[in-house]
């Protein structure tokens, strides 16, 4: 309606994730959303749980997630959508250290890796392990990972980007496997219903500021540095893993829908998160993905 449109449109976005720290720092210091008529605000968080109480409380229209924790909200928020995607946030890595002779899982017998129980970087070890030799001990990581490897505590470490990639530059560590991960645009069925407008608006906002970040990606990167605290090098070596970051498009021609394979992904995260007793239903995802509404 148009008093819902007077208000302004808030996304929620972690600060812990390359490409969402990209986006930020371009909705917040360009003129793009503005450009595409959106008056999306972004409100930055740095944990996971704090976003999901906003989401929970009404205090947003719409919210940037990732694998895991987006099945944990879409099973605990049933007015939640998804309806788009920025693309790959960064890798998460299997890290060893710079001066260790580890060059892959089969090495990896009879030794320790450190990971954070039951988050995504939990979910793709598991998998990782799947087709590793038996004898790959698991521990929980409860201490920052350079120092697990630098005390010898821990063999390997599971982290995502763009702290792994932080890691990296810095000569600390390198990787001996790697997968990308995704984020998804969720959208409460609120605002679909009732402020139409305003989320076709951010969602040319998104594609505008993906292109911004396809043609101007060495000047974000260092914005995102002098807020974030991470190298602009490492958060570079990050967005490498999104194709929006490599090169330059205009952004009538991008493509911000999900794909089946990212569906896919997401309910391999239902698997994992109802094995791990993370929520004790299932969710269905297909029935919960919804196309960016027409102008």
């Amino acid at each position: 309606s148009p008093a819902a449109s007077a208000l302004p449109f808030r996304v929620g976005c972690s600060t812990r994730t390359s490409v969402h720290l990209h986006l930020l720092e371009i909705m917040r210091r360009t003129h793009v959303l503005a450009d595409c008529g959106s008056n999306a605000v972004l409100v930055p968080f740095e944990h996971g749980d704090e976003l999901a109480r906003a989401l929970g409380d009404g205090a947003l229209e719409a919210a940037f997630l990732c694998d895991v924790p987006t099945v944990l909200n879409l099973r605990a928020r049933p007015n939640l959508r998804l309806m788009a995607t920025p693309g790959p946030l960064g890798k998460v890595r299997l890290l060893v250290a710079s001066s260790s002779k580890t060059t892959c899982l089969d090495d990896l017998r009879g030794k320790w890796v450190a990971v954070k129980q039951w988050s995504l970087c939990h979910r793709f070890l598991l998998e990782w392990l799947r087709d590793a030799p038996k004898g790959v001990g698991v521990c929980d990581l409860a201490e920052p990972p350079a120092d697990a490897l630098a005390s010898g505590r821990a063999d390997a470490v599971v982290v995502h980007d763009p702290e792994a990639a932080a890691l990296i530059v810095g000569g600390q560590a390198r990787a001996i496997r790697e997968e990308t991960y995704l984020s998804q645009l969720a959208v409460t069925t609120e605002a679909l219903e009732g402020r139409p407008a305003d989320v076709v608006a951010f969602a040319r906002g998104l594609r505008g500021s993906l292109a911004y970040l396809g043609a101007h990606r060495d000047e974000v990167s260092r914005w995102a540095a002098s807020t974030s605290g991470f190298p602009a090098s490492a958060l570079d070596l990050a967005a490498r893993a999104n194709p929006h970051y490599l090169e330059a498009h205009e952004a009538h021609s991008l493509d911000v829908s999900l794909r089946p394979r990212d569906i896919e992904t997401l309910e391999r995260c239902v698997q994992y998160a109802l094995k791990a007793h993370l929520m004790r239903e299932t969710v269905d995802i297909r029935s919960r993905v919804v196309a960016i509404p027409r102008p």
